[in-house]
């Protein structure tokens, strides 16, 4: 597995714990390259989650302690194969039903992510996709990266540096908030160019108007990435 880079996220509200701040120290990996990084870092107390691997580096708190649980170490020798079918069997089953119920009924899936880890994720996963692709290497730092999360409903927007003096906040706010909408009612596609056209009229509006004789450094295909 090759490590494309290790970056520390921003301080945000802590999903676990009331009243605490968390930051996370975040692997970008390439996950078909081989497991034998991944089980260095996943010692070191990484977890992972979809593309990446991140740590919890919280100031002042160590309250998450990953744990690795040595399945061949629980095995009871009073337990005979009978009772164990009789009591594993219901358990199994249940466990079956609600994984299935998870992957074909997304409302359903969706009651298990709590929207405070649901924000960090989808955070998390923007940051890391505007790093993947080198985004932040645009010569005027004028990159915009605005991610459609379908399943979890939720729109994050990453704006680079160069817009920091002319384009506020608020804007970008205004922006999550126009795709969110149509997002709410099931047009994803419909989300998407709604968000868009929003970002092209702040644009606009600020002055990032373009005179067609710079190259474009980014591509114009919108990216659909798994666990988007």
């Amino acid at each position: 597995m090759r490590l494309s880079r290790f970056y520390s996220t921003d301080l945000a509200p802590c999903p676990y714990l009331p009243d605490r701040q968390e930051r996370r120290l975040v692997a970008l990996v390439d996950a078909e390259s081989g497991n034998e990084r991944l089980d260095l870092l996943t010692e070191a107390g990484f977890r992972r989650s979809q593309g990446f691997l991140y740590k919890p580096v919280c100031p002042g708190c160590r309250a998450c302690v990953p744990v690795r649980i040595a399945v061949d170490a629980f095995r009871p020798e009073w337990m005979s194969a009978y009772v164990a079918l009789w009591n594993v069997t219901p358990v199994l089953a249940a466990g079956a039903a609600s994984a299935l119920a998870a992957v074909f009924v997304p409302d359903y899936a969706r009651l298990f992510l709590r929207p405070a880890r649901r924000d960090r994720e989808v955070r998390q996963y923007a940051q890391c996709l505007f790093l993947e692709h080198d985004l932040c290497r645009t010569r005027s730092r004028t990159a915009v990266l605005l991610l459609v999360a379908r399943f979890e409903r939720k729109v994050e927007l990453c704006a680079d540096t160069g817009f920091s003096d002319r384009v506020s906040a608020a804007d970008w706010h205004g922006v999550v908030d126009a795709t969110t909408t149509r997002l709410a009612q099931g047009d994803c596609a419909g989300a998407l160019m709604a968000g868009l056209a929003r970002v092209e009229d702040i644009l606009r509006e600020r002055g990032y108007v373009g005179d067609g004789t710079a190259p474009d450094e980014i591509p114009d295909a919108p990216l659909e990435a798994a666990g988007s």
